[in-house]
């Protein structure tokens, strides 16, 4: 119920927001990019974040939910070791692209960071969900004794 309703609404603002943002990329940049710089010199390479990172928002979205179900059912541990997969992934992702000297992998390091976060809080909520329904779906057999 909630969960594929949060992540449907979470579907629809990703997409609605990447077209968006793809629609509109110089007004866009144009608020952050001022003053001595040439815009027209720094729009090949802010196209190519906005590229990147803007396709992997749904990845992103999942991570908030996710993280703030399992903080809300009182799951600390697995939203912040979430946290430490992003980190890892970020600094792997980082190095390579230092290695190999490549901007567009650098631009990759945020959805590398939300994909493998994506995919462990999404593996993490079925086991919290697994242990809750374990937790409350046994029989309160003390209760039941008095």
């Amino acid at each position: 119920g909630g969960v594929s309703g949060a992540l449907l609404v979470r579907f629809v603002y990703s997409v609605t927001v990447a077209c968006l943002r793809w629609g509109l990329h110089e007004p866009c940049f144009e608020l952050y990019l001022t003053g001595s710089l040439e815009i027209s010199a720094m729009m090949p390479w802010a196209v190519t974040y906005s590229y990147i990172t803007t396709m992997f928002f749904l990845p992103l979205c999942t991570i908030f939910i996710f993280r703030n179900i399992m903080q809300g059912c009182g799951y600390g541990f697995l939203p912040m070791m979430g946290g430490v997969s992003e980190l890892v992934a970020r600094l792997v992702v980082a190095m390579i692209s230092m290695a190999v000297g490549s901007y567009a992998l650098a631009c990759f390091c945020d959805p590398a960071a939300w994909v493998t976060a994506a995919v462990f809080t999404g593996v993490s909520y079925l086991f919290v969900m697994k242990d809750i329904r374990r937790k409350y779906e046994r029989p309160e057999t003390a209760t039941s004794e008095k």
